[in-house]
């Protein structure tokens, strides 16, 4: 157990997620244009006339987002490396 002097700050980090539901008609139509474009995907998405591909759930009336507090200690401790990578963060 970790033991944190009285005048020195408590950091941690916050991960928030939530599930993602991708439209797969309108997620075509985009990947599609993307390779017309040769990769420009914000062309795509502006020519497409599709409405929205990709669903966040949190984003919807009465979605709810998932967080995970850890202390900062932890975060960079060798256990969350495998996380901190697969989010792309640097260490």
């Amino acid at each position: 157990m970790a033991r944190f002097a009285r005048d020195r700050l408590i950091q941690w980090a916050v991960i928030r997620h939530s599930m993602v539901l991708l439209n797969p008609r309108e997620t075509n139509e985009v990947l599609g244009m993307t390779q017309y474009f040769g990769g420009a995907l914000g062309i795509a998405e502006a020519v497409v006339p599709s409405d929205k591909p990709v669903y966040i759930m949190a984003e919807q009336e009465g979605g709810v987002w998932d967080e995970a507090h850890i202390c900062i200690d932890c975060w960079y401790s060798e256990a969350f490396a495998p996380l901190r990578k697969a989010l792309g963060l640097k260490d």
